[in-house]
């Protein structure tokens, strides 16, 4: 979360962090919302899962490196 915040160049403003907030954090939610209900920890959930989304964040965060 602080990284895709750097990325953005929030700058504190809590509206921003509320908006980003749930796409960030919505594979690693649902992740763990799954595990707790049904006992089978699984990564991927659908399309992209915890891994695929932080591989993302790191690819954007390499692009903001040189821009």
């Amino acid at each position: 979360m602080v990284a895709v915040l750097g990325i953005v160049q929030s700058g504190g403003d809590i509206w921003l962090v509320l908006a980003y907030t749930p796409g960030v954090m919505s594979a690693h939610f649902l992740v763990e919302y799954r595990t707790h209900f049904t006992n089978f920890h699984q990564l991927v959930i659908g399309g992209i899962g915890a891994t695929e989304q932080l591989c993302l964040i790191m690819g954007t965060c390499s692009i903001a490196l040189f821009f």
